[in-house]
């Protein structure tokens, strides 16, 4: 039969007798049923499966194996015994894992934490426990393994570092959330099921997370040509022509001064800067909007730049004006005369004689 019809097959027969729930964890406990040497357990949905080791293995050899092996993309671990009905499970499946007369059984999952012992995966120890008469003997590193030599599957903790026992059984827990890439996060809330990406860092808040995101920050350029890739910026301003955009460039302008001390931002490419980040013809001393270099008064503030006297000093700093022609004598200098009634004190015209009449007198 093909795999596929195979597992469909198992996953309705597993749910026609109401022993699972859940679409993705009936598919995967189908499918575990495929892994081999994987026995799946009616009456909680997890596999297990024993490994031999000929040879013997000791208790971290043996926790690291289990936690390499997978079944139905499930990691495994060392096998938890929280029943008698699940202890049962294992005995009847697997009995060499019991040992024999003369030999000792299989690792399992139980270790010393201070006075008393841990499972490996962090479930409660002690509300099921099956140990050997006197047992356990208080190990320092003591590791729970099967007794064997005739106990039928009573526990023992011996050295975990120095035994070596012929082998151990694996857990695998098929009813957790579906992780397909193992970072942590069920499939069912992962942003990028099939990328590892623990932090979900998700820059634009849509449906991928940035690990797997063409466009990080959803600005409709793709990253690899996105001078900003975690900044939106459509336009990709960038007036420095460097790597980065302005959106993201801490000196949008390069000239060497920091954007947030920068007090003359756009300064052409190239051009020498202060310390302030400006650049000559950008200097503004007295902080009125014109630039020092066409500033009539460089150090008084003076945005009109009003010179009423026109000697290219401003009114605003002039300490030595010009004096305005006011007078009908200084007007008559040169030729000019005052007449009538001028716009501005001390307009001046000039009148010229024609066809033999002269001017009206001032």
């Amino acid at each position: 039969m093909h795999k596929k019809l195979l597992i469909t097959a198992l996953a309705a027969l597993f749910a026609v007798v109401g022993a699972f729930a859940g679409g993705g964890a009936l598919e995967r406990r189908a499918e575990a049923a495929l892994c081999p040497g994987v026995v799946v357990n009616p009456e909680n949905g997890h596999g297990y499966q024993a490994v031999a080791v000929p040879g013997g293995i000791t208790w971290p050899a043996a926790k690291a194996a289990a936690e390499a092996l997978s079944c139905a993309g499930e990691a495994g671990h060392l096998v938890t015994i929280t029943s008698a009905n699940e202890q049962n499970f294992i005995g009847t499946n697997f009995p060499a894992a019991y040992g024999t007369a003369s030999d000792f059984g299989y690792w399992i999952g139980g270790k010393r934490s201070g006075a008393g012992f841990v499972w490996v995966t962090g479930e409660p120890f002690g509300a099921y426990t099956n140990w050997n008469p006197g047992e356990p003997s208080g190990d320092a590193d003591g590791a729970l393994h099967f007794f064997g030599l005739g106990t039928n599957g009573r526990w023992n903790d011996a050295e975990a570092t120095i035994w070596h026992f012929p082998g151990y059984v694996v857990e695998f827990p098929l009813d957790a959330p579906l992780d397909s890439d193992g970072d942590g996060v069920p499939d069912a809330t992962d942003n990028c099921t099939g990328v590892a990406n623990a932090d979900q860092t998700n820059t634009d808040g849509d449906a991928l997370g940035n690990t797997c995101d063409p466009d990080d920050d959803g600005d409709g350029v793709a990253d690899p040509g996105d001078n900003c890739a975690l900044v939106v910026n459509a336009e990709q301003a960038n007036l420095d022509g460097d790597a980065l955009g302005d959106a993201c460039d801490p000196d949008d302008d390069g000239d060497g001064v920091s954007d947030g001390a920068d007090q003359c931002a756009g300064t052409p490419a190239g051009v020498a800067v202060n310390a302030n980040g400006c650049s000559a013809a950008q200097l503004d001393g007295d902080g009125d909007g014109v630039s020092d270099a066409n500033d009539n008064c460089a150090v008084t503030p003076n945005a009109d730049q009003v010179d009423s006297d026109g000697d290219g000093i401003g009114d605003a700093c002039d300490e030595t004006p010009l004096p305005l022609p006011t007078s009908q004598a200084y007007c008559m200098k040169g030729g000019w005369q005052q007449y009538g009634v001028f716009k501005t004190q001390g307009d001046c015209v000039s009148f010229v004689a024609t066809k033999g009449k002269n001017p009206p007198a001032g």
